[in-house]
């Protein structure tokens, strides 16, 4: 059981890490290009550019908290059982499933990705 609970962890941890690095840049173009939209060519260029700047700082910030990562999921391990702990992550990751779904994926979010 600890074996499958540590390998879901792992899975589920790579997905939202995933999904979380594509979808900034998504994210970003689409606003910015909602808010240029019928101003011209020039606007949606300086869109273009606006997002990609926004979206390489929101990445860096995110791969930082990120690394966090590697430093908290042992420590769980040490500070509390194997197994209250892997239910600590299972619930930690449907919340994060949740809030993805809710903003992002599901049918009238308000920044569909």
């Amino acid at each position: 059981m600890f074996y499958v609970g540590f390998l879901c962890a792992f899975v589920f941890s790579g997905i939202g890490n995933g999904s979380t690095f594509r979808q900034i840049p998504v994210i970003f173009l689409n606003q910015h290009r909602s808010a240029a939209a019928g101003k011209g060519e020039a606007a949606l260029a300086e869109a273009q550019r606006q997002a990609e700047m926004e979206s390489g700082a929101v990445i860096g910030f995110s791969a930082s908290i990120a690394a966090f990562g590697f430093f908290f999921i042992p420590a769980m391990f040490a500070i509390f059982a194997v197994t209250a702990s892997l239910w600590v992550f299972v619930v930690y990751y449907a919340l994060c499933l949740g809030v993805c779904w809710w903003f992002y994926a599901r049918p009238g979010a308000e920044a569909p990705s």
